[in-house]
């Protein structure tokens, strides 16, 4: 290999020097022989400058490098009531008084909204309530269902006759068929269980009652940490 390239260095100056003996002979009837030396090396450049080189085949690909540094993982904001109580993280601001906040673990949106009354600040969860829930059985037993609230993974309070609120959550599962509000069912609403004949007319999901991800009640002023 080294007497290769040996071979073609000296024949590439053989020739190239050959070359530019010729341009410097040529030349050195009408120009100084110091002004022949330059024009001959650079019309060396030129013939340089002008080889093309002809690209190999592709080689094969390489082995994979190792995994990169694992990033900081993001922060999220929590919202908190005055005794420090977590009540998720933060995903939306609704007006200068109103939070919608996500509780992982239950999978579930809640809204609070805070105020001042003749008590002081208070923190209310009211945005999050709905008429009734309904059960095929009377006196509320069995498995329960309620009207769409338009967002699967909204909960909702029925905050029964004055007695603490009760959590709802939307769960997969065959919806009750009620058409013209004929079946008999029981209610579950602000005034506390009542049996009924006929009601809850439309189609009724399937609700699943849990408990509050947090201590009722709430106190307030809320701060975002």
């Amino acid at each position: 290999m080294k007497l290769l390239k040996k071979s073609f260095i000296v024949l590439f100056i053989a020739f190239f020097g050959f070359w530019g003996f010729g341009v410097l002979k040529t030349k050195a009837a009408t120009v100084s022989p110091f002004t022949a030396i330059w024009y001959a090396i650079h019309s060396l450049q030129t013939a340089l400058s002008n080889i093309q080189l002809i690209p190999g085949p592709q080689g094969p690909t390489g082995p994979q490098g190792p995994a990169g540094v694992q990033g900081i993982g993001g922060q999220q904001l929590h919202l908190y009531d005055a005794n420090s109580q977590d009540l998720g993280v933060l995903v939306d601001r609704n007006n200068p008084d109103g939070y919608t906040s996500y509780f992982s673990n239950e999978q579930i949106f809640l809204e609070f909204s805070q105020g001042i009354n003749n008590n002081g600040s208070y923190v209310s969860l009211y945005n999050n309530t709905v008429g009734s829930v309904y059960y095929l059985q009377q006196n509320c037993q069995g498995n329960p269902y309620a009207n769409n609230t338009g967002f699967f993974h909204r909960a909702f309070i029925i905050d029964a006759n004055g007695s603490l609120p009760r959590l709802f959550k939307h769960i997969n599962g065959p919806p009750l068929i009620n058409s013209g509000g004929t079946l008999t069912l029981s209610a579950l609403g602000s005034s506390g269980c009542s049996n009924q004949g006929a009601g809850g007319a439309g189609t009724l999901l399937p609700v699943q009652e849990i408990p509050f991800p947090f201590t009722l009640p709430l106190v307030g002023p809320l701060h975002i940490q």
